[in-house]
């Protein structure tokens, strides 16, 4: 009779590892309705960060990377500070005071960037901070 309960007992662990507790090691976050792999990025080729002054605008020209001439690179912002702006291709970034209307305002807040390799950027904050830039080199597509 003994053996029959420890079959049983066993049987029953069995179950209960197969179908609660091995799942739960292999399943996603709660919530989490998209594949990680796809979605996370690797580690970045190059950072930079400026520490940015409240209004002070700072230019950051993009790395050149030998053998990868003509490759473009993908720069992506982090920043403390609430606000930055951005302009590229030799002007300056400004934050607006008013309407701008005319095509050529600095852009804010982006999130990730195309540049070419030795691209001149501006960026400006309203009220100071820190932003890095991670840069990847796009081979292979």
């Amino acid at each position: 009779m003994n053996r029959h309960r420890w079959a049983a007992a066993t049987l029953a662990f069995a179950l209960l590892l197969a179908v609660v507790v091995l799942p739960a090691l292999f399943a996603q976050p709660p919530g989490l309705t998209f594949s990680l792999g796809n979605n996370v990025r690797r580690p970045s080729t190059y950072i930079d960060a400026r520490v940015l002054a409240a209004t002070v605008a700072e230019t950051w020209t993009a790395p050149t990377f030998a053998g990868a001439s003509g490759v473009p690179l993908v720069v992506v912002f982090s920043c403390t500070c609430s606000h930055f702006y951005y302009e590229i291709g030799g002007g300056t970034a400004t934050a607006p005071a008013g309407d701008v209307s005319d095509g050529t305002a600095s852009g804010r807040n982006p999130t990730s960037l195309w540049v070419d390799q030795a691209q001149v950027l501006s960026v400006v904050s309203t009220d100071g901070g820190t932003i890095t830039l991670e840069v990847y080199l796009q081979r292979g597509g």
